[in-house]
């Protein structure tokens, strides 16, 4: 394992699947965490804070450093309010990991303003607003790390996921772009895509029969792996993790077609040439 020892590290959505995952892990090679969850269900409705204090009274127990938090991280200020707790009660901030997330699925034509909205505030503008409130704290400390959870539907879309790929989308983009501004100050920012039986996952198809071994815990280790001085060079990132295997998701482009001379190509050269282009 990554030596990890003596990190302060806020988790957001500590209190179930990959959060919880990553929240025990990380205690269990000596972090200090700062956990936070809302304990809302799984379309962002309601609030249960006796979860995340549990989760950590269960850390606690075996001798973790771990203060809770059911802040509702779409909040105005809530960011701010959570790096400032985590610097208050645990002397500084290293890492954050973003799995606070919402699923509401409806299909294409019937997914409303307030779903999208509602996606996009926990999934996009939170590990926005996050990051941006934990930049200075994690200067201070020499550098950081933030992982944010992504799902597969910013990537190649889901159906009767219009909402969460709109913003998972938007999530990636912001992934890579403060990667490359963050970068000077020794800030990384990366993102894990996993395939993880949770909650928010147990409807889907690939979980239907009980007999894919992917889960929470295969997640965790990677996300230590990229908190840790081990990925000191790994940024900008797009991880996928899926049980025992993990990869990276890259961005390519074909060979293409190239016409003769500078003038625009003819309709008929592009239909005549599509495969050779996009192939």
């Amino acid at each position: 394992m990554p030596a990890l020892s003596d990190q302060v590290v806020l988790v957001t959505g500590a209190a179930r699947g990959i959060g919880l995952a990553c929240a025990r892990l990380l205690a269990g090679q000596g972090v200090r965490l700062l956990l936070n969850d809302l304990g809302c269900d799984e379309a962002g409705h309601g609030a249960d804070p006796t979860l995340v204090e549990a989760v950590a009274r269960e850390l606690q127990r075996d001798g973790a450093d771990v203060v809770a938090d059911a802040t509702d991280v779409t909040e105005d200020g809530a960011a701010d309010a959570l790096v400032s707790l985590a610097v208050t009660r645990l002397g500084r901030l290293d890492g954050l990991v973003s799995c606070a997330g919402v699923v509401e699925r409806a299909r294409f034509a019937r997914t409303t303003a307030a779903q999208r909205a509602k996606a996009f505030a926990v999934g996009a503008e939170a590990p926005l607003a996050l990051t941006r409130a934990a930049h200075p704290a994690m200067q201070r400390a020499g550098g950081g790390s933030v992982v944010v959870m992504a799902g597969t539907a910013g990537l190649q879309g889901q159906r009767r996921d219009l909402a969460a790929a709109m913003a998972q989308g938007a999530l990636l983009g912001f992934v890579r772009t403060a990667a490359l501004e963050l970068r000077p100050d020794k800030v990384r920012v990366n993102a894990v895509v996993p395939t993880a039986l949770t909650r928010q996952t147990a409807e889907l198809p690939l979980f239907q029969s009980g007999r894919a071994k992917l889960t929470p815990e295969h997640v965790a280790p990677l996300v230590a792996h990229l908190l840790s001085d081990r990925a000191a060079n790994v940024s900008g990132a797009i991880l996928g993790v899926a049980g025992s295997r993990f990869f990276a998701h890259q961005a390519s482009e074909t060979d293409g077609y190239f016409g003769e001379g500078d003038e625009p190509l003819d309709l008929d050269v592009i239909a005549a040439r599509w495969d050779d282009a996009t192939r």
